[in-house]
């Protein structure tokens, strides 16, 4: 778990989070009746202090705001915590934080310049994101948040299998908001030159060929959807890939033919605020491959792609209700740290294990309830199937001061509805929102 919780946003500094957990520490002969402390420095730009945190359990994380990323070095020093003596060293240069994200394996040198040890950690820059309404102020409207929503109509009247219009299309968010529905949740991509728009899955099949959205412009993209989305009823289709599948999990599969309703309008994030009514409120779901396979795609970094999409939020959502959500860890620290306008909820499959992610902070509920409070966001969203096995995770959920928002199928149940609701659950994700209301 990361164990910082924070509230406003950075202005103008970068911010470097560096965690690992201490089996992440290794040294080639043991300590005997010993253990082993650190201390990290910054190697240059001293004004500001990296701020540690206590441990929860072996977890270690320190944060650091420096103005320019080339003060970002840091100096690691590795101390006998009896004897307080030295007994070795790790210096890790600004320019070597230059991918802004990822894992470092470091030896760990005496002051014999012998290797006794290494260490790895994972660390993330957060840069800054400047806006003219990106106003500080807007910390307090986030932080004091109370969640008004009810119901949220999935992908607008719900996904193509469940729904008689067409997911994702301007007609399917419109008919939504005649049905009534106040609020409704979508997935972001961002095209190859960087225009963010709203589709599921992370591939188009074309002619049985899975195309990556990054990797197409939004011509491209468009092009694509007319060609995938032509005959009517449904051709056999591209298999829905789950949150963050592998190309490995891409398949045809033979469906029954059904008709849907569609305007052929699948719409940027931009023409999402110009053509659906204010009224209706946004679940804005960030997609972000968490698997190497899917990485190989042509992935802005993470600060950048981010960057994109709030541009067009800021210019253009106005007095629009809206919310974050994102099954990607470090997007939801992204969006908490460049902004407090608009709330933050961590995403989560509600797995006691989930072979497809490596990181503690995805792998159950409570570990997704724990991060999200440190890192002060509003709320986690999970499977529903989680909470009703064990209908006390609502009440420990909101013992952390978090909102509780369910998805999946059992959501279109009317009786599990029901049970989520009378325990407290605070929002339910459908597909069939005027069924179970």
């Amino acid at each position: 778990m990361r164990l910082y919780k924070n509230f406003g946003y950075l202005q103008s500094n970068y911010e470097l989070r560096v965690w690992f957990e201490d089996k992440q520490i290794q040294l080639y002969k043991p300590l005997v009746n010993d253990s082993l402390s650190y201390k990290i420095k910054p190697l240059t730009y001293k004004e500001n202090k990296i701020k540690g945190v206590n441990p929860y359990f072996n977890y270690h994380e320190l944060k650091w705001e420096v103005p320019k990323l080339e003060d970002m070095g840091i100096l690691i020093i590795f101390k006998s915590s009896t004897s307080k003596k030295i007994l070795g060293r790790v210096a890790v240069l600004a320019s070597e934080f230059s991918p802004l994200i990822g894992t470092m394996l470091r030896p760990i040198l005496n002051d014999s310049f012998s290797v006794i040890g290494n260490i790895s950690f994972q660390f993330l820059v957060v840069t800054p994101f400047h806006h003219e309404k990106n106003l500080f102020y807007d910390d307090v409207l986030v932080s004091n948040w109370g969640s008004t929503i009810d119901m949220i109509g999935h992908r607008g009247m719900g996904v193509n299998r469940v729904s008689y219009i067409r997911e994702n299309t301007i007609l399917s968010f419109k008919t939504a908001h005649l049905q009534g529905i106040k609020y409704v949740e979508f997935d972001v991509h961002l095209t190859s030159d960087n225009v963010p728009v709203i589709y599921h899955d992370f591939f188009i099949s074309l002619k049985g060929v899975p195309v990556s959205i990054a990797n197409m412009t939004l011509k491209q993209f468009r092009q694509a959807l007319s060609i995938h989305t032509s005959d009517l009823p449904e051709s056999p289709k591209l298999h829905r890939i789950g949150r963050s599948k592998s190309a490995i999990d891409i398949k045809q599969t033979t469906e029954k033919n059904k008709w849907l309703l569609s305007d052929s309008k699948f719409p940027t994030l931009k023409e999402l605020f110009e053509y659906v009514h204010s009224d209706v409120g946004f679940n804005v779901e960030i997609k972000f491959p968490q698997n190497s396979l899917l990485a190989k795609s042509n992935y802005l970094e993470r600060n950048s792609y981010v960057n994109y999409i709030l541009e067009v939020i800021f210019s253009h959502a106005n007095n629009r209700s809206l919310y974050f959500s994102s099954f990607d860890p470090d997007i939801c620290i992204l969006l908490e740290r460049k902004q407090r306008k608009y709330p933050v909820f961590f995403l989560t499959e509600g797995k006691d294990t989930c072979s497809r992610h490596y990181d503690s902070r995805c792998i159950s509920v409570l570990e997704a309830a724990q991060f999200a409070q440190q890192l002060g966001l509003n709320g986690i969203v999970t499977d529903s199937k989680s909470i009703l096995k064990n209908l006390n995770f609502i009440k420990e959920i909101h013992n952390k001061n978090l909102l509780l928002f369910t998805y999946g199928s059992q959501n279109n149940l009317p009786e599990s509805v029901y049970i989520q609701k009378q325990n407290g659950v605070d929002a339910i994700i459908s597909d069939k929102i005027s069924k179970i209301r």
